[in-house]
């Protein structure tokens, strides 16, 4: 635990206290770098309260001034959708804070897990309720925590089918290379390294998305079933000679289709082994072909 975060959780509770006031409310938790103890002096205070029936908008608005906050920074969300963010600050911290009505919270949740939108920057609200801390209604929870760490066969599927798709930079890469298309290289590098992290984070069980995506050290290596030493690899591709790194890039792509052939024999790698293959060559000009310049002479 950083010093940084035991203050933003002190603060954090301090913020949420009064919440626990408003009619309707069901639970209030602080998530995020603080919650996992690694928050530093650039961290927000991350927190969500819940409600089984949500009060009126200016009953939770008017609690920021209450709190100590200031101006609002942002908004995101509706209180009429049943979801909302506010962002202030206090004491120069950034204070972020969802509110959601339970039953909207459940159903992204069951949403979620039935494997619906594997890309959905919803997974990180799921990861974060993993880690989070009660302020109050401990239990709630603590139910959902307990439904999250079951994490179905079906998300892991999901979550694989929706990520095992890759660009066959290896199999163009010199024509690209004479094309200038170096940030082209670099993207499908990016898109890539995102989906092989997705494929391992499914078979082991991990909530990922690419949204607002930090820490990849310490999540990578939490996974059970990935390439070996997969964050030092990924990060090597990066100072890589290109060519080197596209082709580091082509092992850990077939590395990782194993893993999902050996985990899901009824998942289709078909289209993935025809990419791994690829290698297009540059054609030849025939002599049988006429030039245009002597076509245009002939006519």
């Amino acid at each position: 635990m950083t010093a940084a975060s035991d203050y933003l959780l002190s603060l954090g509770r301090q913020v949420l206290e009064p919440y626990a006031r408003l009619p309707g409310v069901a639970c209030a938790a602080l998530t995020g770098s603080s919650a996992e103890g690694l928050s530093d002096l650039n961290s927000d205070l991350d927190s969500t309260v819940y409600y089984d029936t949500m009060p009126p908008e200016a009953e939770i608005l008017a609690l920021r001034e209450r709190v100590g906050g200031g101006p609002a920074l942002w908004k995101l969300g509706s209180h009429a959708d049943g979801e909302f963010v506010e962002s202030f600050r206090i004491r120069g911290v950034e204070c972020q804070i969802g509110h959601t009505t339970v039953e909207r919270w459940e159903k992204d949740m069951e949403r979620t897990l039935a494997g619906e939108d594997p890309a959905s920057p919803l997974h990180k609200a799921m990861s974060g309720t993993l880690v989070s801390i009660a302020v109050f209604g401990d239990d709630r929870l603590e139910q959902w925590k307990k439904r999250l760490r079951d994490y179905p066969e079906v998300l892991r599927v999901a979550m694989v089918k929706h990520h095992l798709k890759f660009f066959a930079l290896w199999g163009v890469l010199d024509r690209l290379e004479i094309r200038d298309a170096n940030l082209w290289i670099r993207q499908s590098l990016v898109e890539s390294s995102f989906n092989l992290i997705g494929i391992a984070a499914g078979l082991s069980c991990k909530y990922f998305t690419s949204f607002q995506y930090k820490r990849s050290a310490a999540f990578i290596r939490s996974m059970e079933i990935a390439p070996e030493r997969l964050y030092e690899r990924l990060e090597r591709l990066w100072t890589l000679p290109t060519k080197q790194a596209v082709q580091e890039l082509r092992t850990l792509v077939h590395e990782c289709v194993q893993l999902v052939e050996r985990e899901f024999p009824q998942v289709d790698t078909s289209a993935c082994r025809r990419s791994l293959d690829r290698n297009d060559l540059p054609w030849t000009m025939s002599a049988d072909v006429p030039s245009a310049h002597s076509q245009r002479k002939t006519s």
